[in-house]
């Protein structure tokens, strides 16, 4: 499960930057960002109970398929993504945890997150398109939830640590 997290969370990066909008809204409070540092952790090991049911969906229960990623095309995942979040019981346990917003959320923070790193890495790149790059996606993403998730930067890699 924590790899599909990881699965879908690029593809909300790759969605939300590629169907961004004039002014991108924002999504992040400390107080959800806070919620969501605490909660993450409990929500994914309640989702690995799905895990079963989504791997084999996209092939991950068959090690050949699993070994090359080919099945991790954008609409594979895109599919997969939709059928999480329409899953009756997903958003059961969703709104255990007092989320409704939950995958706005954890898209906000984890496209936020990769900014944040790859805004690291392109300074220690020097490389002009890597760093072009970087800022034309910073561009695209709320400026208020960008600096929320600079200043949480350090609590939110801890986070995403603990889940590997």
């Amino acid at each position: 499960m924590k790899r599909l997290l990881s699965l879908v969370g690029l593809l909300i990066l790759t969605v939300s930057i590629a169907g961004a909008q004039a002014a991108p809204k924002r999504v992040l409070t400390q107080a959800k960002l806070d919620k969501f540092v605490t909660d993450l952790p409990k929500i994914a090991k309640d989702l690995e109970k799905f895990a079963e049911k989504y791997d084999q969906d996209i092939g991950m229960n068959n090690p050949e398929l699993a070994e090359s990623f080919s099945q991790f095309t954008v609409p594979n995942v895109a599919a997969m993504f939709k059928a999480i979040q329409a899953d009756a019981q997903v958003k059961a346990l969703l709104a255990k945890y007092g989320w409704s917003d939950f995958w706005e959320v954890y898209g906000a923070v984890l496209s936020g997150y990769f900014l944040v790193t790859f805004e690291d890495i392109a300074a220690q790149m020097n490389s002009a398109e890597f760093t072009k790059a970087v800022e034309k996606s910073k561009a695209d993403y709320n400026k208020d939830d960008y600096q929320l998730v600079k200043k949480n930067q350090t609590k939110i890699a801890a986070l995403f640590e603990s889940l590997e």
